[in-house]
């Protein structure tokens, strides 16, 4: 993971034989990473949770945190669910099949978004036969 301030002009070249698979993420009002809760240049996060129930797996782990951002890495295994929680979106890092609690559908391939409105609580379901990756984005 590579934060950089906003506004910096960059130009990123892949030095490897194999494909390079990125995620970028572009905050327009700064992330504030020299004044980081945890991840980046502080202390480490310690939020992370994991655990198995009856309908299946889960982990979900704080990357990093500013006072105008957090970004977590959610893994839901095959019928693993994500108690109620609260953010902005999320990045699909692999294809996920998911229901947010409602009957919702959400569907979307890697690199796809899903956003939500300010203030929307839900629960996460993994409805897929695969492991469900992806980042969830709280912006302030």
């Amino acid at each position: 993971m590579q934060a950089m301030k906003g506004a910096w002009p960059h130009r990123l070249t892949n030095l490897a034989n194999a494909t390079a698979r990125l995620v970028e993420i572009d905050v327009q009002n700064n992330i504030a990473p020299e004044r980081a809760l945890s991840g980046l240049a502080a202390s480490p996060c310690t939020d992370g949770r994991f655990g198995k129930t009856e309908e299946g797996t889960y982990t979900k782990s704080t990357l990093f945190e500013t006072p105008k951002v957090k970004l977590t890495k959610v893994e839901l295994g095959p019928g693993g669910i994500l108690e109620r929680h609260g953010h902005s979106g999320l990045i699909a890092l692999t294809l996920i099949h998911l229901t947010d609690g409602t009957g919702n559908a959400i569907g979307r391939d890697l690199g796809e978004t899903q956003a939500y409105p300010a203030g929307t609580s839900h629960q996460i379901q993994n409805v897929g036969s695969e492991a469900a990756r992806f980042l969830e984005l709280e912006l302030k």
